[in-house]
């Protein structure tokens, strides 16, 4: 994993972020899917901006937020932003 995409800690008895949020996931259509796994750095370890989203699949930057807004208040996906802004701290750090 590169030096910009931290790994958060795993809890003793609780799933890895990566798990969870893959079975969450798998409830999204495709886009939504492939976007959330780029973002996230699910397929390789490498997250990627909204802006490199938006570059692969020949969109926008804004389209991708919107897609991400979509996601992210979903009663099904609303645990993604508490994650999402967790890996932006430790970014910072």
């Amino acid at each position: 994993m590169e030096e910009h995409s931290p790994k958060l800690p795993e809890a003793e008895g609780i799933e890895t972020p990566p798990d969870w949020m893959m079975k969450k996931i798998m409830r999204l259509s495709p886009e939504q899917q492939k976007m959330m796994r780029l973002l996230f750095g699910l397929e390789d370890g490498r997250r990627r901006t909204m802006q490199e989203v938006a570059d692969e699949f020949g969109v926008t930057r804004e389209r991708v937020r919107m897609v991400w807004d979509i996601v992210r208040t979903r009663p099904c996906c609303c645990c993604f932003t508490h994650y999402w802004e967790r890996c932006m701290r430790q970014l910072d750090e």
